[in-house]
């Protein structure tokens, strides 16, 4: 059966989830959710579609995916966003950042040992970027892997690592040359979460959220099986990993029906003030993917940071004062959308990405 077969996704998927009801709202990056439903549900939904590689569209089939372009990929994605698909936040860093990770950088034997857990939903990854001297210039992180013997020790400290409390492994970036190789001196590894030494701190959230910790790395042994690419080679894997984390992670969940909803239930759609705000934040919103399919791509996630702000700005400015702290999906967008302009990296960074990297401009001079 094909993905790209509208009638036939759609049979499939209505023996599996009911139809959405139009203008629900989506949980806001797993902010608020009941992680112990969304696994269980998760679970059984991509083991449900596994055999279509529907959790997975643009992985390649040989490795269990639907092998489908972006465009392809995205038209599934409209066609499941009519069902009350399970939340697969928890999932997201194995389904759309490990898995293409390990197809592209792993050895056969990561391959094969991780790639089927993950499209199935029986392995959740996080991932051990962040520390507290190397967020957004990641190129200064400090923790360490050191050889020993035939494999490796591990000593650190990693922060606002999403899912790492019931994550079975980590992505994890450390550092294998001196520091002043930075970018030249970082390896990558896969963690398994329960090894010894490995110590994981929950981090509260004004948003009541809590799904970031800290993990602290104390005297943690890995074999050199567990490395992913080679030794100092590391910078590649993190950087394909970003570029996927920036496409999705500003996604406030909220679509144009759920904003005209908004609108209809406080009596605003006629008012040309409020629909002007809506309809700015929503074409923002959109442009990344205009983008990518004319082929320029640049800016998605400074445009998704920002309509997302604005989207949570409009409920709020709608709702009231008290909106922010009564709770339900539009109180957890109003206390997640802060977040949207930092995490995946900062909008100063992002900036600075399109400038060098886009533009060509000269690199900002870094502080020594």
């Amino acid at each position: 059966m094909s993905a790209l077969e509208p009638h036939a996704v759609r049979a499939v998927l209505d023996a599996l989830l009911p139809r959405r009801t139009p203008g629900a709202t989506r949980a806001v990056l797993g902010a608020g959710i009941d992680v112990d439903h969304a696994l269980t549900d998760g679970r059984a939904f991509l083991g449900s579609v596994a055999e279509h590689g529907w959790g997975t569209p643009r992985w390649p089939r040989e490795h269990g995916g639907a092998g489908l372009d972006e465009a392809g990929a995205d038209r599934l994605q409209t066609i499941v966003a009519e069902y009350e698909r399970p939340d697969l936040y928890p999932f997201l860093i194995g389904l759309s950042m490990v898995g293409p990770i390990l197809i592209a950088h792993g050895t056969a034997d990561q391959q094969r040992r991780h790639l089927d857990p993950i499209r199935r939903g029986d392995e959740v990854w996080c991932q051990l970027f962040s520390e507290p001297e190397a967020g957004s210039d990641l190129a200064a992180l400090r923790t360490r892997a050191v050889r020993d013997g035939d494999g490796w020790r591990i000593d650190g400290h990693k922060l606002w690592v999403s899912r790492a409390a019931f994550a079975a492994f980590g992505l994890l970036l450390a550092r294998t040359g001196p520091v002043e190789a930075k970018h030249a001196g970082i390896t990558a590894f896969v963690l398994p979460m329960d090894a010894p030494g490995v110590r994981i701190e929950p981090i509260a959230q004004m948003n009541r959220d809590e799904h970031f910790y800290e993990v602290r790395l104390e005297d943690v042994r890995l074999p050199d099986a567990n490395r992913i690419g080679p030794v100092d080679g590391g910078w590649r894997v993190a950087m394909s990993t970003l570029e996927r984390e920036r496409a999705s992670v500003a996604d406030a969940g909220v679509g144009p029906e759920v904003v005209v909803a908004l609108l209809r239930e406080h009596g605003a759609v006629d008012d040309p003030a409020w629909t002007s705000r809506a309809a700015s934040a929503l074409v923002a919103a959109s442009l990344p993917a205009i983008g990518a399919e004319v082929g320029r791509p640049v800016g998605g996630k400074l445009l998704l940071a920002a309509a997302g702000r604005e989207i949570a700005a409009l409920a709020r400015d709608l709702r009231g004062p008290a909106a922010a702290v009564e709770g339900g999906p539009w109180s957890t967008l109003d206390l997640t959308a802060p977040s949207l302009s930092i995490r995946g990296g900062t909008d100063e960074i992002q900036l600075n990405v399109i400038a060098e990297r886009t533009l060509g401009l000269p690199r900002e001079p870094r502080a020594s």
